[in-house]
């Protein structure tokens, strides 16, 4: 607990720091922080997410070593913010996600099943996508890769919170196989990014359709409660990590512009963002050990996501920068609204 507490600044600021640089890339004029503009998407994947992921797993493991992870990964990425010291943070973050790959091997080897060696492999594609980083490849294929690195750790974690669901084994050597074929589609972006996409959104529509047939999802959805509202989350998770897969087979990979911000935050913001909505407070009292009591409100934010989200791609779509200037204050708030309703939740917990 007082050694999670510790990363909780550090978290902060480069979560913060993710979502300022986030409305100045959209054309919002704020003041000048000395952070190059590029750095939002690594800030928020590699710095925020990488940091929250690696101490939830070291959380988890409760090995001393393991938590070198979080303390390099959040280390690089804030050294990687200095032009003089930008490859000396990518090696440390590159080294921060090798421990955290190794942690996750060593869970794999004490319960060695399914859902850890999916989010082992999570964690190789995140370490590859550091290394070729590091070797000095161009950021498009890198995107992929951290990409990669979320959506198959948060398929590992739900096939971990839905182990208990009787599935056939003809569904687990289809996910095995859908799985392989996605994660060697992201190591082929290297040398075909055009092709390596559309295999890529090809699996990830599959992997949609084969979670919405396996997730505990379809009973917990008739229930009530946080258990509903998980569920919910779930299925707009789902449904926008089909609807970026659409966006690339539909328009190709672009490597800037609007179709590229269509494509990139259907995922983080549709998938990954609608997963972390409803698991916020199953990872916040993991990591913290703090209580997080459920309340009708935590639809607010996760219905204001949303409807950004879809008017966010309705402006790309659109190419109109202004309107997704709008959408995207509303990403943001929605983003904020949900850490301060967690909050309050833990508050609540606490009095109780």
């Amino acid at each position: 607990m007082k050694k999670n507490i510790f990363f909780l600044p550090f978290i902060f600021i480069l979560f913060l720091g993710a979502l300022y640089t986030s409305l100045q890339r959209l054309g919002w004029q704020l003041p000048a922080i000395p952070i190059d503009l590029i750095n939002h998407g690594p800030l928020m994947i590699t710095g925020f997410l990488g940091t929250l992921i690696s101490l939830e797993r070291a959380t988890a493991l409760n090995k001393r070593w393991i938590f070198f992870a979080p303390i390099l990964i959040a280390a690089g990425s804030f050294l990687a913010l200095t032009p003089s010291l930008k490859e000396l943070g990518i090696l440390i973050l590159t080294a921060g996600s090798l421990v955290n790959f190794l942690g996750m091997v060593y869970l794999t080897y004490l319960q060695n099943q399914l859902f850890n060696k999916t989010m082992a492999l999570g964690a190789l594609i995140y370490f590859l996508g550091n290394v070729f980083l590091t070797a000095g490849y161009s950021f498009s294929p890198v995107i992929l890769f951290w990409m990669g690195f979320l959506i198959v750790t948060i398929l590992g974690e739900r096939l971990e919170l839905t182990r208990m669901l009787p599935v056939s084994r003809t569904h687990i050597i289809i996910f095995q196989i859908l799985i392989t074929i996605f994660s060697a589609s992201i190591f082929y972006s290297i040398f075909s990014l055009q092709t390596a996409s559309i295999v890529f959104s090809v699996c990830l529509i599959l992997l949609a359709i084969w979670f919405s047939f396996n997730d505990i999802i379809k009973k917990t959805i008739k229930l009530s409660g946080q258990t509903r509202f998980t569920a919910v989350g779930l299925v707009f998770g789902y449904f926008w990590s089909i609807a970026g897969s659409l966006i690339i087979l539909k328009y190709d990979f672009q490597k800037a512009g609007f179709i590229y911000d269509a494509f990139l935050h259907s995922i983080f913001l549709g998938f990954v963002f609608s997963m972390i909505f409803v698991h916020a407070p199953i990872v916040f009292s993991a990591v913290f050990r703090q209580p997080v009591k459920y309340s009708g409100r935590f639809y607010i934010h996760l219905v204001l996501l949303q409807i950004t989200i879809a008017g966010r791609i309705y402006a790309d779509i659109a190419s109109d920068a202004s309107l997704r200037m709008f959408f995207g204050l509303g990403n943001v708030l929605s983003i904020l609204l949900m850490i301060l309703n967690t909050l309050i939740s833990v508050i609540q917990g606490k009095k109780e």
